[in-house]
């Protein structure tokens, strides 16, 4: 188009166009693209919360020695809700939360609740296992999964829950048979809010993880270390075929080396034994 054509379409169009715009806004009508349409899988993409088990968790375990044990337990949102499958992930999508249940980051089941605002509801229930599975709340808010003999097989992580702006929203657990409940305060948030149940042992293999205050509680030393050690042996449960094999000497260490920047330690349990590894700050493991 020619100069003096777009001048001429500029003229005759513009007011046109104007006049449309005043239309919308006198009928009080948002444009369509005014507010983006509520994704919770695009959301918890962006946060890397998805993914699967990093090299680190990759562990070949000789068969003569111990065959891995099978610690995965299904999480399974109960919503009456419809949902769909994308991207190895099944999402369900309501007008005020959404709920991404898949594979985390550290490759352990997860399902990751979204709170597209105030009017999500405060409480999630989900179906751990089967009917013979049991949940035990940990003082530290995690819960151990126990099956119908009683054996511990799996756990849950601690809840967490961030807001928009990645400050720390108060959330806990509550449990009741095979089905555990997260709890989220909402108050003074930023929304989209993200929460999420996430299991702890993957196949033959758990990771405990320690918080920051925690941390630095180990590298102060004393009977913190050992206390500490024993808690995370005794969640780890029946995926530990030899024992915990952790020196406290080895634990005091690394918690030192993590304390000094900030960040945090972790415990990594085999059937062939185990080891300490250091989990950067600002992860949702490491506030």
């Amino acid at each position: 188009m020619s100069t003096q054509h777009e001048s001429i379409a500029t003229r005759f169009l513009a007011p046109a166009l104007l006049s449309a715009a005043a239309l919308v806004t006198a009928l009080g009508v948002a444009p369509a693209h005014a507010e983006e349409e509520f994704d919770p899988l695009a959301i918890v993409e962006e946060q890397d919360l998805l993914g699967g088990p990093s090299d680190a968790f990759e562990v070949d375990i000789p068969p003569v020695i111990a065959e891995p044990l099978n610690n995965e337990v299904e999480i399974a949102p109960v919503w009456e809700g419809e949902s769909y499958t994308e991207n190895g992930s099944s999402v369900l999508v309501e007008d005020s939360f959404g709920i991404v249940t898949g594979t985390g980051a550290r490759g352990t089941n997860a399902s990751f609740i979204v709170l597209h605002d105030s009017s999500a509801p405060r409480s999630y229930d989900f179906e751990i296992g089967d009917g013979g599975t049991t949940l035990e709340l940990q003082v530290d808010g995690s819960a151990l999964v126990r099956d119908v003999t009683g054996q511990v097989v799996n756990f849950i992580e601690a809840p967490w829950a961030t807001d928009a702006e990645g400050v720390d929203v108060a959330t806990h657990y509550t449990v009741a048979g095979n089905v555990l409940t997260q709890h989220v305060d909402l108050e003074g948030a930023t929304f989209p809010v993200t929460a999420d149940p996430t299991m702890g042992c993957g196949v033959g293999w758990c990771s405990v993880y320690f918080n920051r205050s925690e941390t630095n509680a180990i590298a102060s030393g004393g009977p913190a270390v050992g206390a500490a050690i024993t808690a995370a042996c005794a969640k780890a449960g029946a995926v530990i075929a030899i024992g915990c094999g952790i020196s406290l000497g080895i634990a005091l260490s690394q918690a030192g080396v993590a304390n000094k920047d900030r960040n945090c330690i972790g415990i990594l349990f085999t059937p062939l034994g185990s080891s300490v590894f250091i989990e950067p700050r600002g992860t949702a493991h490491c506030r």
